[in-house]
């Protein structure tokens, strides 16, 4: 009949019970297509499009008994899905491009190293990675035909020091980010959420991009412990600015353009950008942010003789 679950497919629901344990109730129904639905964690649905189970947690959509910190939903129409990643020397990953196919790719240290994939027909396929998952340092998504995925499995990638992932349909919350050594996180014009204050360890960080996300918070609250930032993208989010700290000097770019920014939250952090001494950056706080004020007059007439500044 209809719907009704294969003998494997309830094994598969069976194993998901135990592994959530207690008194956990499990949601199950069937969606057209699993892949443009956001993941709840604990639930179990039928994918019509391909036929296949598929069953949620933390981390996103996984199928069958397949889970892996990198899952993304392709579609191929007549660009093949590029995944770069950089891993060590005898490390080895498993990538499993959703149609049947599984290709070995070996680590080469600080050599990116690219998968093509080699669909034959257009659809949507479930593209994911197993293997030495863990060992990856570098990942880049950029530009890429994806339809969804999520940022949230990275969190197990205890060794991912850049994640170069703009891509829209990239969902998750950068808070989970939060324990990774990373220097860069590039996540320009995606469905990311969280809050930047939950970035407050990652003191390493180089270039934090966030633009067109829906990245909240005050980035004052822990930019002044980032000294190694330099490039700070923001544009077009809801990141605020409230107090006033000292921003490093290593600053090369700081971008807060369209962030709907009270006059108090421009003048903050003109003074905190004074306060660090920063010259030869491009500082950019204009659009639809509020005027400055007299009270930040000393630190733009610094800042403007030493940087190339725009604020309203």
């Amino acid at each position: 009949m209809p719907g009704e679950l294969s003998h494997n497919e309830r094994n598969i629901v069976s194993d998901v019970v135990r592994e959530y344990d207690s008194d956990f109730r499990v949601k199950a129904g069937s969606v057209a297509d699993v892949s443009l639905v956001t993941p709840e964690a604990g639930v179990i649905v039928l994918n019509e499009l391909d036929g296949l189970l598929y069953f949620a947690d933390q981390y996103g959509w996984n199928q069958g008994g397949r889970k892996s910190p990198i899952q993304l939903f392709v579609k191929y129409t007549d660009t093949q899905f590029a995944f770069r990643f950089m891993a060590p020397i005898g490390k080895t990953l498993d990538i499993y491009d959703g149609d049947g196919t599984m290709t070995q790719k070996a680590g080469n240290d600080s050599t990116p190293v690219t998968h093509n994939t080699t669909y034959a027909e257009a659809g949507t396929y479930t593209f994911y990675v197993l293997g030495d998952v863990l060992d990856i340092t570098w990942i880049r998504l950029n530009n890429q035909s994806m339809i969804s995925g999520s940022i949230n499995g990275y969190s197990l990638l205890l060794n991912l020091v850049d994640l170069l992932a703009s891509s829209t349909g990239l969902y998750g919350n950068i808070s989970n980010l939060n324990n990774l050594p990373l220097s860069s996180i590039i996540l320009s014009n995606s469905d990311v959420t969280g809050s930047v204050e939950d970035l407050v360890s990652l003191v390493s960080l180089v270039s934090l991009t966030i633009p067109g996300t829906d990245v909240v918070g005050d980035v004052s609250a822990v930019m002044g412990g980032m000294t190694l930032l330099q490039y700070y993208y923001a544009e077009t989010t809801d990141v605020e600015f409230n107090s006033v700290i000292t921003i490093s000097s290593a600053i090369s770019v700081f971008s807060s353009h369209d962030c709907n920014w009270t006059t108090t939250m421009v003048d903050n952090c003109l003074i905190s950008l004074a306060n660090g001494t920063v010259t030869g950056a491009t500082i950019t706080l204009g659009g639809n942010n509020a005027p400055r004020s007299p009270a930040s007059d000393a630190a733009f007439a610094q800042l403007d003789a030493a940087n190339t500044l725009t604020v309203n």
